[in-house]
């Protein structure tokens, strides 16, 4: 059973089936979830596509209403991955409940985050204290992640790199736990588009949603807007009518973010084109820009939503491969059209060559962002730069 037909799909339906059992199996035992996800669209889209599966079952185990978020709680990260202090705030929050309430050990749910070698110290710790976990993720696999799972949904595992968003493996789990679930579709493709996914299964989401792919566009850059101004909060009413549980409401929503959205977008994307710098090599274009001086920390729009608009920008005025490259004082934020450029054999060489530099990041091979100190900025850089030259 699934959302669309599609051979990779098929591939990842034992690993779906095993998801969706488990998450069963946790309800039914009347262990809590613990819900975490990347706080952007893709990361949200997936979020709630899974709560709206989850919370109905919770619900019918439940005799008073009260209790269901006795036995669930959503938290968005803000770090691309499971990082060690969610791990700790996650691992604090339910051994304090095992005391108080006598629960039992919680299902930790990992929503596009969890799959790579930066998560592993946070999945090392929750599972010391004997949490079960799950991972749904689209990012590359380590294959060390397994140790720790009790079910893993990534494309990766079967031979696949980029067709797949978070929200779109998610909403097949979703779908697997829960038939009845309203328009499991327009969340995939919500989160497709807003991870700018380009594939075959997209376009069947977005077909099946019966919605247009102009309006889906829309509302996934105000889910990138709100995500963007949430932070770690839930805002639990807020987001599911931005997902459309009140149509009348999240028209408003939308009304009301676009021109903001919009105004604050084209003035960071102005600003960022004209501290461009460009390098014409035989085979791809090679931008850098600092984006310290694009937008105030902490501004919407992110770094990443910047970059990915230059990068945009420059695929089309160039017609050629574009390497772009944006930094700050302690952040490279990449992405690329070139199919011999691989961010995460970069990131490696870094760590193996600047072991003192505090150097750790990740990410898909053309999206992904690399940190440090800014001690090392200037070797980071020129060695990020002669990698895309060597491409």
């Amino acid at each position: 059973m699934a959302i669309i037909k599609s051979k990779n799909i098929e591939k990842l339906q034992p690993a779906i089936i095993k998801a969706a059992s488990e998450i069963k199996k946790a309800i039914q035992e009347k262990r809590k979830i613990y819900l975490r996800h990347h706080a952007d669209t893709d990361g949200y889209s997936a979020a709630i596509v899974l709560e709206r599966a989850i919370l109905p079952l919770i619900e019918n185990k439940q005799t008073r209403e009260r209790d269901v978020y006795n036995y669930y709680r959503r938290l968005p990260s803000k770090a691309p991955y499971y990082d060690y202090s969610d791990a700790t705030k996650d691992l604090t929050n339910y051994l304090a409940d095992i005391k108080r309430f006598d629960h039992k050990t919680p299902l930790i749910l990992i929503v596009d985050n969890g799959s790579t070698d930066s998560d592993l110290l946070g999945l090392k710790k929750i599972t010391t204290y004997g949490a079960k976990v799950i991972v749904i993720d689209h990012h590359p696999a380590h294959p060390k992640v397994n140790d720790y799972l009790i079910a893993h949904v990534n494309q990766h595992l079967i031979g696949v790199e980029n067709d797949f968003s978070a929200s779109m493996l998610a909403s097949e789990v979703a779908y697997e736990l829960n038939p009845k679930i309203e328009n499991p579709a327009l969340l995939a493709a919500i989160g497709g588009i807003g991870d700018r996914i380009k594939s075959s299964e997209l376009n069947d989401y977005i077909k099946k949603s019966n919605n247009s792919k102009e309006f889906i566009e829309i509302l996934a850059d105000c889910v990138d807007f709100e995500a963007h101004t949430l932070g770690f909060s839930d805002s639990r009413t807020l987001v599911n009518d931005l997902f459309g549980a009140d149509k009348k409401k999240q028209s408003e929503l939308i009304s009301v973010m676009s021109d903001e959205m919009k105004r604050r977008k084209l003035t960071a994307f102005e600003l960022a084109k004209t501290i461009t710098k460009t390098q014409n090599t035989k085979n791809a274009i090679i931008a850098t820009v600092d984006n310290s001086q694009v937008s105030e920390r902490g501004a919407y729009p992110g770094v990443g939503k910047t970059t990915g608009m230059l990068f945009d920008w420059l695929k089309h005025e160039k017609q050629k491969p574009v390497i772009v490259i944006s930094h700050n004082e302690s952040m490279i934020t990449l992405r690329s059209s070139h199919d011999k450029f691989k961010a995460n054999k970069i990131i490696k060489k870094l760590q193996d060559t600047l072991p003192k530099g505090l150097i750790s990041g990740g990410g898909h091979d053309v999206a992904a962002s690399i940190r440090f100190s800014p001690l090392i900025k200037k070797e980071v850089l020129e060695k990020v730069i002669a990698y895309a030259k060597k491409c």
